[in-house]
């Protein structure tokens, strides 16, 4: 491989653009059935502690932006309301004049703090998968220009004889066993005794030697 095609991020001169921060996402509440947000009334039909805001229940949901309400006036009477408008965060007050209903200051800030964490990862995600990429290519930069410097290695130039055979043992003498060295013994310290000769049959005494 080529070194000029890998380059080390750290001799570079160029300076690297920083990192451009995600837009944080529009904040959307999703509806479910039982939380509970603000009601205000309708100044048509105003209840005890208009203009509000009343506390309210979702007891049903048509959408992200429509739901019924069990609601609660000052005096603590519940009362239904259907198809209320729900605003979302960052949405302004309806100027028609009816009831409509919204989410709860502290509701709005969690929603936000969780979609800040989440651009905060994925941002953080990028900026390490950029960082792992660049170490990985300065490592093979390095490793190639190793390469390059410690030149061709063995068996590269000396053709097809590049696998040699390991030297044999030598054979032991074959000769005479008295010149061979006793084997060694099984005891401690000592020798096997050398294995004695046949036994000849007893010669009798009359007969005359041959010769």
């Amino acid at each position: 491989m080529p070194t000029d095609e890998l380059k080390n991020p750290a001799a570079d001169p160029t300076p690297q653009p920083a990192p451009v921060p995600t837009p944080p996402k529009p904040v959307t509440i999703p509806p479910e059935i039982g939380r509970t947000l603000y009601f205000y009334p309708s100044k048509a039909i105003p209840l005890p502690g208009s203009p509000g805001p009343l506390a309210a229940k979702i007891v049903h949901v048509h959408g992200p932006n429509m739901v019924n309400l069990i609601v609660w006036d000052s005096n603590g009477c519940a009362q239904p309301t259907t198809s209320v408008e729900l605003i979302q965060p960052g949405q302004s007050d309806p100027t028609h004049g009816g009831h409509f209903c919204r989410w709860m200051p502290y509701q709005v800030e969690n929603a936000e703090r969780a979609v800040k964490f989440a651009a905060m990862r994925d941002d953080f995600a990028r900026v390490a998968g950029n960082v792992k990429t660049e170490a990985a290519k300065a490592g093979m930069n390095e490793i190639t220009t190793a390469m390059a410097a410690a030149g061709p290695g063995p068996g590269k130039d000396r053709g097809p004889q590049t696998i040699s055979t390991l030297p044999t043992a030598p054979e032991p003498a074959r000769g005479n066993a008295a010149n061979q060295d006793p084997p060694h013994g099984t005891g401690l310290g000592e020798m096997e005794a050398p294995p004695k000769p046949a036994e000849q049959p007893p010669r009798n005494p009359w007969l005359k030697p041959p010769g």
